[in-house]
């Protein structure tokens, strides 16, 4: 952040949800072979093509005018968001004279080429998707991000569609953050002629209520065809259907494409055109907020397939063949293998229990976490399916299994100290971007712990996972306690917060050093049995006897210490889950030189 100076630095130092690459100019130069294949330019410079080492393709924007200050304000929110329709932000380069901004390259352009210049059919769904998609992303962008962002400039050119017509955002460079004010003046109006808020332009008073009208000029193209630039006569288009909307309904049934205007699709695409309307309003007050349009959007798609939702994400779920063994089981039902693309990518397959507790519930809050939460620490949710007596979540394989199993499902050869630290060091971090992310796991467990080829921690079932923008009490904790830690803050009063998580990862560390479940039948409570071993000084009694002999006793103490912390009775004294991994690093550091231990540690 050295590129914006003084007073302004503090408001633009946000928090990374993931990680990304600061590549060398050489780096770039081999990426883009020279910046041999151009794919497009704007007022910032150009766009290149390239292909990382391994063989993935990427975008390359080149700022050409030197333009520092807002480089670093793109690379600033860019980074900080995560969500499946967001372009991935892959890394950047800051050299004198190469500042540049490396993304995922999406292979189907945007959406106005796909309206306005390829005259090839989007079907209804198509585009109903493509809108519920990018409506997900500004809802996330405006309320579930710990630094709230204004995109600024919403149009279909900056809506990417990749391999299979998913929408993802794009170009932040004119994006807003928002720290803890809800509105933001300005006397620098920036936008794009057609799509910006009227309003903005008029009093530079910038809220998320200015990308809901930008939004719903989106709309009115999805459902027209034709781009709000146009014009018939001396009006331009967006006024033309305003009023249409409020007087004459023939009027603006014509000015729907005919491609999708038939008589089974009119309620459907007269419901679009209605909450365009509404986001188009001259009274910010009066239009929706992103949340409520998502909401709206997915009623319209159930609509639109006689209410019976088909397969979401990828048609090919529904036909995939279930492997005949099962890998694993849990609350939601069996999970199995099984393989995509021809073969070529492993998957897991969860698929529910009818017998089970979890519910429609549970398996649309899986499905709408995933959709908007993606990070490094995360399984990642690849597809699902949603129909009559059938529900299905597809993820990436995890080729370790849970951390559950290698602790004391005697799966050899026993983890060794430091990869047991990499891993709660792993899931540290997934906890702490949920909590960035204004999200609460709930009950932690060993078994959510999951481990991928190269032993990287991954959390799973994000089922039971509370935003903190709603309400956080509960009349009943289900199942939510079951095979974890419950805090007991939250089981009493029924009162949750993300101390919670902390409570129940306290748990997950003892686990982890004792080889031991938090709960045994045939044995002492783990929680206070670990406690009084260690106010005894008798920590060699609690440390799994494979351990013994390897694990330096500064790096124990600091650990244990941490556990401690976490499970402290009131969750005011609890530290936050970036104090935690902070903490583990030192107990990682620690481990450094490796010291015996004995009995008299």
């Amino acid at each position: 952040m050295e590129l914006i100076q003084g007073a302004e630095r503090s408001k633009w130092t946000v928090p990374s949800n993931h990680s990304i690459t600061c590549f060398t100019k050489s780096e770039i130069e081999k990426i883009t072979s020279n910046y041999t294949t151009i794919l497009g330019r704007g007022g910032f410079g150009e766009v290149y093509g390239g292909v990382l080492e391994d063989q993935s393709k990427v975008a390359v924007k080149r700022f050409i005018h030197k333009v520092k200050e807002n480089f670093a304000k793109e690379l600033t929110v860019h980074r900080a968001i995560n969500h499946r329709n967001v372009v991935r932000l892959i890394g950047y380069c800051v050299e004198e004279n190469a500042l540049m901004i490396v993304t995922e390259y999406i292979s189907n352009g945007n959406l106005s080429d796909a309206l306005h210049h390829d005259k090839s059919p989007i079907p209804l769904d198509v585009r109903l998707r493509i809108a519920t998609e990018c409506a997900e992303a500004l809802v996330y962008m405006h309320s579930h991000m710990y630094t709230h962002v204004i995109h600024g400039d919403i149009k279909p050119a900056n809506i990417l569609l990749d391999d299979n017509f998913h929408a993802k955002l794009s170009d932040f460079g004119i994006s807003r953050l928002l720290n803890t004010e809800k509105t933001q003046y300005t006397e620098n109006v920036i936008g794009s002629i057609g799509y910006m808020d009227p309003l903005f332009a008029r009093d530079g008073l910038l809220t998320s209520k200015s990308d809901v009208y930008s939004f719903g000029v989106v709309l009115l193209e999805l459902i027209t065809r034709k781009k709000a630039t146009a014009q018939v006569g001396e009006t331009k288009i967006v006024y033309l259907f305003t009023d249409a909307l409020e007087r004459r309904v023939k009027e603006m049934r014509d000015m729907f494409d005919a491609e999708i205007a038939s008589k089974n699709n009119m309620r459907v695409v007269e419901g679009i055109a209605r909450l365009a309307g509404e986001c188009l309003r001259m009274e910010r007050d009066r239009r929706p907020k992103m949340i409520d349009v998502v909401e709206r959007l997915r009623i319209l798609g159930k609509a639109l397939h006689g209410g019976q939702q088909q397969v979401a994400l990828f048609s090919w779920t529904r036909k995939t063949k279930l492997a005949p063994r099962p890998i694993d089981s849990g609350a939601f039902g069996r999970v199995y293998s099984g393989k995509i693309d021809g073969g070529k990518t492993q998957v897991a397959i969860k698929r529910h229990n009818p017998e089970s507790l979890f519910g429609s519930d549970e398996f649309r809050t899986e499905i709408e976490m995933s959709s908007k939460l993606r990070h490094h620490h995360l399984v990642q949710l690849i597809g699902y399916c949603d129909e009559v007596d059938e529900m299905i979540l597809v993820y990436d394989y995890m080729a370790h299994g849970c951390l559950r199993d290698h602790l004391y499902r005697k799966k050899q050869p026993p983890l060794t100290w430091n990869r047991r630290l990499e891993i709660c060091m792993g899931a540290a971090r997934g906890l702490h971007y949920l909590h960035v992310s204004q999200i609460i796991f709930r009950n932690l467990k060993t078994a959510d712990i999951l481990l991928d080829d190269k032993w990287v921690a991954k959390l799973t079932d994000l089922a039971l996972c509370k935003s903190k923008t709603g309400p956080l009490t509960d009349e009943t904790t289900r199942v939510i306690g079951t095979g974890g830690l419950l805090d007991p803050e939250y089981a009493a009063p029924g009162r949750l917060t993300e101390k919670s998580d902390v409570y129940s990862f306290g748990g997950v560390l003892l686990e982890v050093l004792c080889a031991r479940p938090i709960l045994d039948p045939y044995l002492p409570r783990l929680v206070d049995w670990a406690l009084k071993c260690k106010k005894q000084g008798k920590l060699d009694q609690i440390v799994d006897p494979y351990l013994l002999g390897t694990i330096n006793q500064w790096s124990l103490k600091t650990y244990i210490g941490i556990a401690e912390k976490c499970l402290a009775s009131e969750g005011v004294h609890r530290p936050s889950m970036g104090d935690v991994l902070s903490d583990l690093e030192l107990a990682l550091r620690a481990q450094g030189t490796v010291q015996g231990l004995s009995s008299g540690v």
